[in-house]
């Protein structure tokens, strides 16, 4: 019995001992099973998730996103549970795998307005690689750099909105009486009359002298003298007047930005009533006037006054005075015009038809570009990427000549550009951000062009001229350059809003204004410039990177609330996240409580987490 019962005993064990080393396998394989089951569920629901992207915005903007009208959290914690539920469907109970999802973290989710618009550029990107026009990315780089060059060039020497005003003034109210003056002064006829006269007369009375004729040409001198003096009070007044004009003239250039160290006939004058005064004031310390009698002693004396007062009126008589003739008053009506052309509204001159702009305005709230701390400077600045950007928002907007249908705003890349309320102020502030760049890219080729300038040099000449101002000649040479440079501007402005292309850069060749008649240029286009859309890209690829992003989520927020959904936020949108899911399974074949405490953390449970991430 002993025997038997000890073979009992040991066979027992070795039947338990192989028991629990196939539950042992078993629960291994099991647990295995579970792994593999529960990161097939983790990655089916979280793709599920991202699978349930936006099919209108893909479809009309070529951008995945997930829309979470409903939280990502829940959409994917419903997927899982869904596919744990799956292995009940037959019979409840026969579900070996006994598994079930505790928690459920997603983090790091990738909304398309944080972080710069990174995520949603990177979308751009994706598109445009698939869209295949990478070659059109490339040629738009090579004109933004050229678009750059010129611009950086350039940029300082065109402000359309500070011209200097030459207009009549207090300077030139001051100009105008000195000029009068100065013409009195020069008017010498009589003073030299009485010279003459009494210049001969003591020629002959110093080779015969005879005091009855002493007495005649000392009084005669006495007269020139009485002449000499009210002139001479003119002179003072005259040398005064300037040294205020003088004051005045650096005063104004100063304010305008401007330095003329360039004599004018002002500078001359001065000079020569300064002579004047000085010849005046010696000629008074000689004492003849207090002569009493003239006699073959002091005869020389006055001879020596006399002569004075020939150089005197010498003097007097070089003093310049302008005069205009009939082509400095035409030359400055062509000026005037051109003046009057700048301070005209730029929109008004390009646009034949005004009232045929749209009348379509934004209004709307959250929108993507008001958002706070959009921007991030780390933001990639490459003029490629920004180039992206541009040619995707030029596959997707509308434009002036080419509005956008079925769309909030009918100019689309004017908003991109400029991110007004309407489009009627979009389009004025593209144009006028076009015309400014073109003015300044224009006047470059115009100061190399000696013809042309030869032309601004002469009107510029007749306006000081005509107004009296010498030093006003650089200024008006300077606001004939930016004037006829802007004429030019908005004829380009009119070929490209009428549908035509316009070169960047001028040659000789190319220029189309006269600057008699600004207004009437030649309207041919050029076969191998830049349309408007090309113009307006530039415009996308030059600006910051973030405005542009930022804009274009605003068009395709708005666009899609008024096709599809009036709740569709481009904040709430998604292109991917980071999950970590938590996972427990009661033990199955290994129900010994000391093997179940040593394989478990808490509740007799088997617990695993899985960390997943998944984006487009």
């Amino acid at each position: 019995m002993k025997v038997r019962g000890s073979i009992t005993i040991y066979l027992s064990m070795i039947l338990i001992s192989v028991m629990l080393l196939v539950n042992v396998i078993g629960e291994s394989a099991r647990i295995s099973a579970v792994q593999a089951q529960i990161k097939s569920y983790t990655y089916m629901s979280a793709e599920s998730a991202l699978a349930g992207y936006g099919r209108q915005v893909y479809e009309d903007y070529g951008i995945l996103l997930v829309w979470e009208k409903q939280t990502v959290e829940s959409v994917i914690k419903k997927n899982i549970q869904d596919n744990i539920n799956m292995a009940d469907l037959n019979e409840p109970g026969l579900n070996f795998l006994g598994t079930n999802l505790v928690n459920l973290e997603v983090t790091g989710k990738e909304y398309l307005t944080k972080k710069g618009g990174q995520y949603f550029s990177n979308q751009i990107k994706s598109y445009i690689k698939y869209a295949g026009v990478m070659e059109t990315v490339e040629r738009l780089v090579k004109e933004c750099e050229t678009y750059e060059n010129c611009n950086d060039q350039n940029k300082n020497k065109c402000d359309l909105n500070n011209v200097v005003d030459v207009n009549k003034g207090e300077l030139q109210e001051l100009v105008e009486n000195i000029n009068s003056i100065v013409t009195g002064l020069k008017e010498t006829k009589d003073l030299s009359n009485k010279y003459d006269s009494v210049s001969q007369k003591i020629e002959k009375l110093q080779s015969d002298f005879n005091k009855k004729e002493g007495k005649k040409v000392l009084k005669e001198y006495r007269e020139l003298m009485a002449s000499i003096e009210i002139k001479s009070k003119d002179v003072d007044s005259a040398i005064s007047k300037i040294e205020v004009y003088e004051r005045k003239k650096e005063q104004f250039l100063k304010k305008n930005s401007y330095t003329s160290d360039a004599k004018d006939y002002m500078d001359t004058n001065l000079e020569i009533l300064e002579k004047v005064r000085d010849e005046i004031k010696r000629d008074k310390e000689l004492n003849v006037l207090k002569i009493k009698k003239l006699d073959s002693g002091n005869i020389s004396k006055v001879k020596k006054s006399i002569s004075n007062m020939g150089k005197v009126i010498s003097e007097m008589e070089s003093l310049i005075t302008l005069e205009s003739t009939e082509e400095d008053r035409d030359n400055y009506s062509i000026f005037e015009n051109l003046k009057d052309f700048i301070d005209s509204g730029v929109l008004s001159q390009v646009l034949e038809n005004p009232e045929n702009v749209s009348k379509n305005t934004l209004s709307g709230s959250n929108l993507p570009s008001t958002l706070k701390g959009k921007k991030n400077n780390s933001l990639s600045k490459e003029i490629k990427n920004k180039c992206v950007n541009a040619l995707y928002a030029g596959l997707k907007f509308g434009n002036y000549n080419n509005p956008g249908k079925n769309t909030v705003l009918k100019y689309e890349l004017e908003y991109v550009i400029s991110g007004k309320d309407s489009d009627k102020e979009n389009l004025a502030s593209v144009v006028e951000k076009i015309v400014l760049a073109k003015t300044g890219i224009n006047m470059a080729y115009l100061i190399t062009d000696k013809e042309k300038m030869e032309q601004v040099s002469a009107i510029a000449a007749s306006v000081a001229i005509v107004t009296g101002l010498p030093f006003l000649e650089p200024v008006a040479k300077g606001v004939l350059i930016s004037a006829w440079s802007m004429a030019e501007a908005v004829n380009d402005m009119k070929i490209l809003l009428s549908g035509g292309k316009v070169t960047l850069t001028k040659s000789k060749g190319g220029w189309r204004t006269s600057i008699g008649n600004i207004t009437n240029g030649d309207k041919k286009e050029d076969s191998k410039g830049l349309s408007y859309k090309e113009y307006c890209q530039i415009l996308i690829a030059v600006q910051n990177t973030g405005d542009s992003l930022y804009r274009i989520m605003d068009l395709i927020q708005i666009n899609i609330q008024k096709r599809y959904n009036s709740e569709f936020l481009m904040s709430k949108s998604l292109t991917g996240f980071k999950l970590k899911a938590t996972y427990e399974t009661a033990p199955l074949f290994t129900a010994i409580p000391i093997v179940v405490n040593n394989l478990t953390e808490e509740n007799n449970a088997y617990k695993y987490s899985m960390a997943y991430y998944d984006s487009y």
